[in-house]
């Protein structure tokens, strides 16, 4: 019986780890194939193709596939993309840059190219003008016809880059305008040239270095592989690979730290934005608290960068291949496998850590996750953690060590359980097929179930990232840039044990008893509407609220106060709590919010339905 039974768990074992070592051959297979340089066959000139059709772009060299780019239409119209080759036809480097404004960007990323590359440019479809500044730039590298490229066109443009900064040689130029009757374009669009015959590449070669051996050749190798870092590849005072982050600064300790540090698993979701996995890694390796075994790089796609980035970190990187017809759903099986890793790669593991490659952690960020924790382990009225708050506002202090609860689930740097994830989410993702944003669905009645997340008053994270799926400069400089993020020293947090579910409607109550309202005759959007303030008193404002749905003021009065105003975010149970002008206010939505009662006597909530902003 004994053998059987050992039999048994062998077999469960063999069945949990088999798809986890499938998958790790799988993207380690991807990472050799896109690592592998293509090879001349012969001393004749080498082709080189760029073929572009309905938003699928594909480089070949010979008849070796160097690059591919697919977009659907939810990304198609915004960017000029760039790929850069060495001699042997590996890329070095990829990127996007936002074609409706002057992208100075661009300008400064091609200068950090070494010379002996060969880059292609494209656009594909542009959906707004291209900036003068981009314009000019790319003429001045030898571009004939982007001067003049009319809106909805196509282009592609490749240049060779010799080892003089100024030498810069057209190698080939198409371009394909939209139909009048249309304004777009439809038709493919093919360039060919003979590829050029380039210096090969060096390592990275200094003559004195102060890191180790071990260092420097991870230095080196990547270096080698990857263009666009000149702070990690100069030989003077380069960027530093290896870190000595301080240690949690708790005098408590939970099952979430061990020897002060976090004892949790981090999952970074890593898309094809290696710059912003450069800069977004470094910010965490340097946080106090942290424990770099225990973070594992996501990556998507055919793309091998984010992983040199990864290995030059000494991080653990596992590879998806996406799936998905559209790229809201490819994101969302990219999140779905790397949840469904972390667990599998850390079976002890409770809870696991999300991050985003463009989402920057302050250095509190895991003093944060580990005092709050313990509250989401033991309320079950509670779903995740997160260190994001929507409704911070531009130039307010706040109080970091001040917490909330919310409905809904802000992200950005969040934690959840395995329980959460492995009983109720996996077996409801939506799949493949479905046109759905992951965090949209994570937010919707059905899976909330009417629990709650935990947010600070100031948040733990932010948000730099200015392109991607479903952002662009103009969106993240009006909703994002000057989002407050807390950047001061290690906070111990306020009254951590009043977040379970009974004592923070206690705690709301005596706020509630004890707010002094508002002027409510005054327009919300008067400067004065919301005083400086001078006590400690919360300040009360009450607006008109018929039902959950009924969002038209509350949405009114966030353009007023400059805060999140697309949709209805950052509530507890139609009561926002929120800071402005330094005070701590709180507006309860009449009569749809069960905190009405708190109305006082001859107070009549503000009306913006109907009522024009001043």
């Amino acid at each position: 019986m004994k053998s059987v039974c050992s039999l048994c768990g062998n077999r469960t074992l063999v069945l949990v780890l088999f798809p986890l070592l499938l998958w790790m051959f799988l993207q380690f297979v991807v990472r050799l194939t896109l690592d592998q340089p293509s090879q001349p066959t012969s001393q004749m000139a080498r082709k080189f193709y760029v073929f572009f059709r309905r938003g699928k772009i594909q480089m070949w060299l010979d008849d070796n596939l160097v690059a591919e780019e697919e977009r659907d239409e939810e990304e198609i119209g915004r960017g000029v993309l760039l790929a850069v080759f060495r001699s042997d036809g590996h890329r070095t480097g990829s990127r996007t840059f936002d074609t409706c404004g002057t992208s100075p960007t661009m300008g400064a990323y091609l200068e950090s190219i070494p010379g002996e590359r060969v880059i292609v440019f494209a656009i594909i479809s542009s959906s707004c003008n291209l900036g003068f500044s981009a314009r000019n730039h790319l003429t001045q590298l030898g571009s004939s016809s982007i001067s003049t490229l009319p809106l909805g066109s196509t282009w592609i443009l490749a240049v060779h880059k010799r080892s003089n900064p100024a030498a810069i040689a057209v190698l080939a130029e198409a371009a394909s305008t939209p139909r009048p009757e249309t304004g777009i374009t439809t038709a493919p669009l093919t360039l060919q040239f003979d590829f050029p015959t380039l210096a090969p590449s060096d390592l990275l070669v200094c003559q004195s270095s102060s890191s180790s051996s071990t260092s420097h050749e991870k230095r080196s190798r990547f270096c080698g592989l990857t263009d666009g870092y000149p702070e990690v590849c100069r030989c003077e005072n380069p960027h530093d690979i290896i870190f000595h982050p301080a240690p949690l600064q708790l005098e408590t300790t939970s099952e979430f730290m061990v020897d002060r540090r976090i004892n949790v698993p981090v999952a970074v979701i890593a898309g094809n934005r290696p710059y912003y996995l450069n800069t977004m890694l470094r910010a965490l390796l340097m946080t106090s608290g942290v424990d770099p075994a225990l973070i594992t790089v996501f990556t998507d796609g055919l793309h091998a960068e984010p992983g040199h980035i990864a290995d030059l970190y000494g991080l653990r990187s596992i590879h998806h291949i996406s799936s998905g017809r559209t790229s809201t759903a490819m994101i969302s099986q990219h999140y779905r496998s790397s949840l469904s890793a972390s667990f599998t790669l850390h079976p002890r593991a409770g809870f696991v850590i999300v991050l985003e490659e463009d989402v920057l952690v302050a250095e509190d960020f895991f003093t944060y996750i580990a005092q709050t924790l313990p509250v989401l382990a033991e309320d079950p009225s509670l779903y995740c953690v997160s260190a994001w708050n929507d409704l911070g506002r531009e130039n307010e202090t706040g109080e970091p060590g001040r917490l909330y609860r919310v409905e809904g689930m802000p992200g950005l740097g969040m934690a959840i359980s395995r329980a959460l994830f492995e009983k109720e989410l996996l077996p409801n993702w939506p799949s493949p097929l479905k046109k759905w944003d992951w965090d949209m669905w994570m937010r919707s009645p059905a899976i909330r179930k009417g629990r709650e997340c935990i947010i600070p008053d100031v948040s733990r994270t932010y948000h730099f990232g200015s392109t991607g799926l479903n952002m662009n400069p103009f969106f993240h400089k009006a909703y994002f840039q000057s989002h407050p993020f807390y950047t001061g020293p290690v906070v111990t947090l306020h009254d951590v044990h009043l977040l379970t579910k009974n004592r923070y409607e206690e705690l709301l109550k005596g706020i509630l008893q004890t707010a002094v309202p508002v002027d409510h005759s005054r327009h919300p959007c008067s400067p004065d509407f919301i005083p400086t303030a001078t006590t400690d008193h919360v300040v009360s404002v009450f607006i008109q609220m018929k039902d959950i749905d009924d969002s038209a003021t509350w949405l009114a009065l966030c353009r007023c106060l400059k805060i999140w105003d697309l949709d209805v975010r950052g509530d507890h149970g139609a009561l926002w709590r929120l800071r402005v002008n330094e005070n701590s206010v709180i507006v309860v939505g009449v009569p749809a919010s069960p905190y009405s009662y708190a109305l006082p006597s001859g107070v009549s909530p503000i009306d913006l339905r109907v009522t024009a902003e001043v």
